[in-house]
């Protein structure tokens, strides 16, 4: 309907779909060769995201110069449904793998929908097997939600990252989950890959909880935070000047006795 916007889904069906339908080619396939550059990007998103925002958090990460590799419009989407989970996997897996780098879309911010699918964690889980760059990008419109929450809300971020579980994880076609289980339980196991996936998110919001502390530097809340986050992540070393400097500033800003000073004791006794 007029207004509405689109999903990544509706997009495929309403202009990729309809605009290769003569050649039954990818859309790639259909743009002039000079339309076409060497992808520098993988994006890992959700086909029931907004179009739009989608493309506002490609927007954030993508240069002038940067092609990215997007199923939507490098698979050929006419031959999607007959195509095997084995075709898949190994097509999904050569070219995450031959890109080398990865961009998660990630929204909303405090329950990413990428999390819930199951071939976007097996990318997740490529990158983490291959030692592969992963960038975690939003949508203009999340950004300020989240940084807002990197300083005064940090914990529900990384609650928020603690929810991932493959076994919970939809997927369009049930058997394509069925066989992404199957396929990591004999590799690694399910249990694992869930630990390596949020290890390596944990790792990404470790690194933008240190750049917003730097803009913040006496945010007691969002260091004792950052230094818990580190802290379950085996960082001592990192960790224990943080909650340090974080209990020394809510003794000097709130006193001894005050709750956050308490919390703050109590954090470094754990």
């Amino acid at each position: 309907a007029a207004g509405e916007q689109l999903t990544t889904a509706d997009v495929c069906g309403e202009i990729v779909k309809p605009h290769t339908l003569e050649r039954k080619c990818s859309y790639v396939h259909a743009l002039p060769a000079e339309g076409i550059a060497p992808a520098t990007f993988y994006a890992s998103h959700a086909w029931k995201y907004f179009f739009a925002d989608v493309v506002s958090a490609l927007e954030q990460a993508v240069g002038d110069d940067d092609g990215i590799w997007f199923c939507m419009l490098i698979n050929n989407q006419h031959e999607t449904v007959s195509m095997t989970y084995e075709f898949l996997e190994g097509e999904f897996r050569r070219n995450v793998e031959s890109v080398g780098r990865v961009v998660l879309v990630f929204a909303p911010w405090n329950g990413p929908v990428t999390l819930t699918r199951a071939w976007c964690l097996f990318e997740i889980f490529v990158c983490v097997q291959r030692g592969i760059e992963l960038e975690v990008i939003m949508p203009a419109a999340q950004m300020a939600n989240f940084a807002r929450a990197l300083v005064d809300d940090f914990d529900s971020i990384a609650a928020a990252l603690s929810r991932i579980a493959l076994d919970e994880a939809e997927a369009t076609k049930p058997e394509d989950k069925a066989n992404i289980l199957r396929a990591v339980e004999a590799s690694v196991g399910v249990g694992e890959l869930d630990k390596q996936v949020l290890h390596e998110l944990r790792a990404w919001l470790a690194r933008v909880g240190g750049d917003a502390l730097a803009t913040d530097p006496d945010n007691w809340g969002l260091t004792m935070a950052l230094g818990r986050l580190l802290q379950d992540q085996g960082k001592l070393v990192e960790a224990l000047p943080l909650m340090m400097r974080a209990l020394q500033g809510c003794e000097e800003q709130l006193g001894a006795s005050h709750p956050d000073t308490l919390g703050s004791v109590n954090n470094l006794a754990s």
